[in-house]
């Protein structure tokens, strides 16, 4: 704990701390300040400069950027360096401006990052954050966070809103996105829950298959997952699940916050600013893992790829939303002290 605060000070902590530690009379006390300017020392000799590169876009959505950003740079031992992506800008332009910066580290965010990834030193540790895009985990070479919401993450939300759900049924389009739906399949054992998993190739094999479902599932056992695992579900197929559903009073929930106001229980969507302090602590591994690598191997021998991907995970870092009048409607009340514990509920309260 107290080797945290050092680090999170950092800077002059180092000067004052060894200047002091002559006053210091316990032996004891004496060996673990010694110990932790010796961690900090450690970890700011592996920080460098890290340059968190975002699209240049209007508001509200530059600020989702600008608060992960904050989130990188409260947590990163080095120095950040905030740069924005003009549209069309050339990867040779930017190159050129992270040099000039004297950056040795990345952080994209959004789709337009996508491309400069491709064309930085294998050796620089980099992570991206990827909305629209689908990727697969380990495809692309990259790492980072996908801001999916984490199927573990909405499986236990369900439970704690519905302790009741044994059985949970998710319509998926098989292909890039089918990754998320596996991952749920191995979560919900842990959590006691059945996951039923139907794949539909099509439009009209998913609006067949929802009919089916929602005919078929029972109240208070039963709940729906609409996982947007590739593209955001046909607008009348939505509509045909919202209506069903409460007429049914069938519990639905989605991995797409839009849904919430439209009428699911819930949906997960993410904390901007824990996500940057999660990037940060992912470039911050990159760095230990380059740094020891290369005191047990010469940096030419390296493989850098391998060190570096850690490869795509869903966003871990979530808050919850709540249609509170859905909720009603299917029987489920909340008190005071849970509304709270809501980042946002639907109407306002």
């Amino acid at each position: 704990m107290v080797c945290n605060y050092f680090v999170i000070k950092s800077g002059y902590v180092i000067t004052i701390t060894i200047n002091m530690l002559w006053l210091i009379v316990s032996p004891a006390a004496k060996k673990t300040v010694f110990f932790c300017v010796m961690f900090l020392m450690m970890n700011q000799s592996m920080a460098g400069n890290l340059a968190v590169l975002y699209p240049e876009i209007r508001e509200p959505y530059r600020q989702v950027f600008l608060s992960i950003a904050e989130g990188v740079s409260g947590k990163y031992v080095g120095s950040t360096t905030l740069l924005s992506l003009e549209k069309g800008e050339s990867k040779d332009a930017i190159n050129n401006r992270l040099k000039k910066h004297g950056i040795d580290a990345v952080i994209t965010l959004g789709r337009r990052g996508l491309n400069v990834i491709e064309s930085l030193p294998s050796n620089m540790p980099k992570a991206v954050v990827v909305g629209g895009v689908v990727v697969h985990p380990n495809g692309h070479g990259l790492s980072g966070i996908s801001l999916t919401p984490s199927p573990e993450r909405l499986l236990s939300m369900l439970l704690q809103l519905q302790p009741k759900v044994k059985n949970v049924y998710v319509i998926y389009q098989p292909g890039p996105g089918e990754w998320l739906i596996k991952q749920a399949q191995k979560v919900s054992e842990d959590l006691g829950l059945t996951l039923t998993m139907l794949p539909a190739s099509d439009i009209h094999e998913q609006a067949a298959k929802y009919r089916r479902l929602l005919k078929d599932m029972k109240r208070e056992t039963d709940a729906l997952w609409v996982s947007h695992d590739s593209s955001r579900l046909d607008k009348s197929i939505m509509g045909m699940v919202l209506e069903k559903s409460w007429r049914r009073k069938l519990t639905v929930f989605s991995s797409n916050l839009v849904d919430m106001k439209r009428g699911v229980l819930f949906s997960l969507y993410p904390d901007n600013h824990a996500m940057g302090e999660s990037l940060a602590d992912m470039i911050v591994s990159m760095e230990k893992k380059m740094h020891l690598a290369s005191t047990l191997k010469p940096i030419a021998e390296q493989n850098h790829q391998s060190i570096l991907e850690f490869g795509i995970s869903p966003v871990r870092d979530l808050l919850t939303a709540v249609n509170v009048r859905t909720a009603n409607h299917i029987g489920l009340h909340f008190n005071k002290k849970q509304r709270s514990e809501f980042g946002m509920s639907y109407p306002p309260q």
